[in-house]
């Protein structure tokens, strides 16, 4: 008859084991870190028109923006976050591909800080907006000013550009 030998693992096997492991999923974290594309590494975007361009109330009215809320967190280092929350709907006939949004901060009236984002943008993970769909979006921000009071955070939408609207980037 055959027998089944069960061999006994030293601890020191298992040691290496779940060393190789954490490894293992360390490598993958940065690799997936170092190749994700910041706003700061991503191309400018042509053809978006902001809030300075004469045409920006007649397009932006087409839109509508909810604030689905502004909250301060910590992450996992400790240091304080601000996380943004809003939903664009879009009421045009045309399909939009870039949203940009402004970010403001500010202690009473007054503003410390301001930072632009684009939560809707060409992409392989962010199809364009379709007439009549809406479509929410979450933005964080960790730099900011330390002497911001945590008082009072707004946003708004800066940029606008629908779809074929010389989508190039330059």
């Amino acid at each position: 008859m055959l027998e089944t030998v069960i061999e006994n693992r030293s601890s020191l096997f298992w040691k290496v084991l779940v060393a190789a492991v954490v490894v293992s999923i360390a490598g993958l974290v940065a690799l997936l870190y170092f190749t994700q594309e910041t706003p700061e590494s991503s191309p400018p975007l042509a053809a978006v028109i902001r809030s300075d361009d004469p045409d920006f109330e007649r397009y932006s009215s087409q839109l509508a923006f909810e604030d689905r809320g502004i909250r301060m967190l910590k992450n996992f280092t400790g240091s304080r976050m601000v996380l943004f929350a809003g939903a664009v709907t879009n009421h045009s006939d045309h399909t939009l591909d870039v949203v940009e949004v402004r970010l403001i901060l500010f202690n009473a009236h007054e503003p410390v800080f301001e930072s632009f984002r684009t939560p809707i943008r060409p992409g392989p993970y962010t199809p364009a907006l379709l007439s009549g769909a809406t479509r929410g979006f979450t933005l964080y921000l960790e730099d900011f000013p330390k002497n911001w009071w945590a008082s009072r955070a707004e946003m708004e939408i800066s940029g606008i550009r629908f779809a074929g609207a010389d989508s190039e980037t330059g």
